[in-house]
């Protein structure tokens, strides 16, 4: 907790007091539900759903190059796209109803159901209204947590482009959970438990927020901690803690893969190295394992470069292409 933070609180059968952070008059608890019946909306912006390209085959019946290169967009802008609006929507939903019993309704913004909402709005990330804030959130960084009452509507942000940010609003969402609704995940657990023995929930008919103002950039801006994410109950524990395996500076070994034998094998296998007097041109399953490129080739170190030049030119949103050896 960073001094310069206002907590919210919850209150119903259970009050956690708010900090204040001068003497000033508190506002009244703004409620999102109220004896077992929602009171609030969630905003989520405007956002199209990516479409997955059509299946392009060549003359061999194989993926064509363009198709390939179609998918990994696809793949990275429906990734962003989930971390963004269908993951943080779900896991607020998911944990509201679990304190209370109510699902919150989530409306898009600007639409019809948004014109028609009455009442709270809890907004994620990027609407109209959390815009004309002026919070500056594109100069932050991209883990920078915004969470902040204004008025009658809460919000949940965080900084960065929003259309290049897989984890910012995830982290955001980890410390609403954690810091208003009082909710704690000490351990992994698999995903929908009845009887959650390391993760603390309150349980209250009636869910309200204090004053709240909370900005804080993480310390560390990379927190990777290999515990298994493709596990989903690791993963999303790793989240709940701000913390991801495959983070911002992920180093995985990764040398093999930037060498690829199916591009440098034949051509150059002076790259490879030589044991027991013969090239080891590695299989496609052991491309970073029992292994090491020639170091001392100059031309390893060129092929490096332009590999990671490539990386980049395909993936300008990337911070880092990992040189770990294997």
């Amino acid at each position: 907790m960073r001094p310069e933070r206002v907590a919210g609180f919850l209150c119903g059968t259970l009050l956690l007091a708010s900090v204040l952070a001068a003497p000033t008059q508190a506002a009244e608890p703004l409620t999102i539900v109220r004896d077992g019946k929602a009171v609030a909306t969630i905003v989520h912006p405007r956002w199209e759903k990516p479409v997955p390209p059509l299946k392009q085959l060549d003359g061999a019946g194989k993926p064509t190059a363009t198709y390939a290169a179609q998918q990994v967009e696809f793949r990275w802008r429906n990734s962003v796209h989930s971390s963004n609006i269908d993951r943080p929507v779900r896991t607020l939903q998911d944990m509201v109803r679990r304190i209370s019993g109510v699902t919150l309704p989530a409306v898009e913004d600007g639409s019809e159901a948004h014109r028609g909402a009455t009442g709270p709005q809890i907004h994620l990330g990027r609407t109209q209204f959390v815009e004309g804030l002026a919070l500056d959130l594109d100069a932050r960084d991209k883990q920078h947590t915004v969470l902040k009452r204004v008025g009658d509507n809460l919000v949940i942000a965080c900084g960065g482009e929003q259309h290049l940010n897989r984890r910012g609003m995830g982290f955001a969402m980890s410390a609403f959970l954690m810091e208003v609704l009082d909710v704690h995940h000490y351990l992994p657990e698999k995903r929908g438990a009845k009887d959650p023995l390391w993760t603390i929930i309150p349980q209250n008919d009636t869910i309200a927020v204090g004053e709240l103002s909370v900005e804080h950039t993480p310390d560390y801006l990379s927190r990777d901690f290999s515990l298994g994410a493709w596990v989903p109950e690791r993963s999303d524990w790793m989240t709940r803690n701000q913390i991801a395996w495959g983070g911002r500076y992920h180093i995985p070994h990764n040398l093999g893969k930037l060498l690829a034998p199916e591009k440098y094998g034949k051509k150059n296998p002076e790259f490879y190295p030589l044991l027991d007097g013969k090239r080891k041109i590695p299989k496609k399953w052991e491309l970073t394992k029992n292994w090491q490129p020639c170091m001392s080739n100059p031309q390893v170190v060129a092929a490096v470069a332009d590999e990671a030049r490539t990386f980049f030119d395909a993936r300008p949103y990337e911070e880092l292409v990992s040189l770990a050896i294997n």
